[in-house]
Formats: structure tokens, sequence, C-alpha cells
């Protein structure tokens, strides 16, 4: 993602309304935040996995109103797409301007939303 974006992305904690958070993908000057999510589950109804993608869309939603400032909001997903697409079908008009990525099993990076 630091090639794609052409940026510096680490792996940080960052202060959220009081507490610490930690994100995949960071860069507080460019104010770019993300997450990495991998699944490799094949399960038709993968409930579990779109619980946690939600909840690091609603920290990095927080970081945004705790630090008073727009930050690009990324999530990235590794294992099973599937996974991926169905979370933007499902909750696409809830995202806002959180974009979604795929990086496939050849390392090729797909814009989902």
């Amino acid at each position: 993602m630091s090639k794609l974006l052409g940026i510096k992305l680490a792996k940080k904690k960052l202060k959220v309304f009081g507490k610490m958070q930690e994100f995949d993908l960071v860069n507080e000057e460019a104010r770019i935040v993300g997450d990495v999510k991998c699944y490799v589950t094949k399960t038709s109804s993968p409930t579990a996995e779109i619980d946690r993608i939600s909840a690091y869309v609603w920290f990095m939603e927080k970081l945004e109103s705790s630090s008073k400032s727009k930050w690009r909001k990324i999530i990235v997903g590794l294992g099973n797409r599937e996974i991926f697409e169905s979370y933007k079908r499902r909750y696409d008009a809830w995202l806002g301007d959180t974009e979604i990525f795929f990086i496939d099993d050849s390392q090729k990076v797909h814009k989902v939303r």
C-alpha cells in the first residue's frame, strides 16, 4: 500500500478520545489511517469478519472526530475477496469516504470501493 499511495505507512498506535488504538497503516503527516484484515474463511455468512471490519471503520471515524481533522481511511483485505465485496455491498451507503482495497495472491492491489 505504501508503494501504491507513494507514501510510507507503518503500524502505529494513535490516541482516539484518550485511548490508544493500533492501526496497521498510518502516516500522521499525510493523515492516512488504515487497517489490514486477512480472512481465509469460505463461509457463506461471515458475520464475525464483517463485524471486525465495521469496528475498524468505526475506530477510524472516531479518530477523525477525536483529532478534529480529516483522515484518508483505508481497509485492506487479504484472503477471501468475497468477504470484502459483500461488506461493500451491505454497507456502502454508510461508509462515507472509507476506501476498501483487496490484495490478491499475486500481490496485485484491487480497489473494491
